[in-house]
């Protein structure tokens, strides 16, 4: 048996009132019988943008698969649902069929070098 939640506050970006009801992992502007309210007042946003990561990459360069899983998960879980990744030489194409994960949009494969010599810093 699935639980429905039903969250209730002030969108952004107008701080219009607003109500969401939310069962399965689907949101939905109808409302659900028998929903249980957890959020009551605040603000409501559907999710954060991330407008500069790189996932797939890491201090010594490209990581493993596994690794920008967990890269995208710590972005889904701080609350990032959109991500723009800036470059990365990880292909994470096959994470667009997850739904556990953020979307992301790609730029393109990172160009830099990592660890390279900036002239004036340690």
């Amino acid at each position: 048996m699935s639980v429905a939640l039903h969250v209730r506050g002030r969108g952004l970006p107008d701080g219009e009132p607003v109500e969401w009801w939310v069962r399965d992992g689907l949101l939905s502007a109808e409302p659900i019988a028998n929903a249980d309210t957890a959020f009551d007042g605040g603000w409501i946003i559907p999710g954060l943008v991330d407008a500069h990561c790189h996932v797939g990459l890491g201090p010594g360069g490209a990581t493993t698969v596994d690794e920008a899983v967990a890269q995208a998960e710590t972005e889904r879980d701080v609350g990032a649902l959109l991500l723009r990744d800036a470059g990365s030489p990880v292909d994470t194409r096959d994470f667009d069929d997850r739904d556990d994960l953020p979307r992301i949009i790609r730029a393109g494969r990172h160009l830099a070098r990592p660890k390279r010599y900036l002239p004036g810093l340690p």
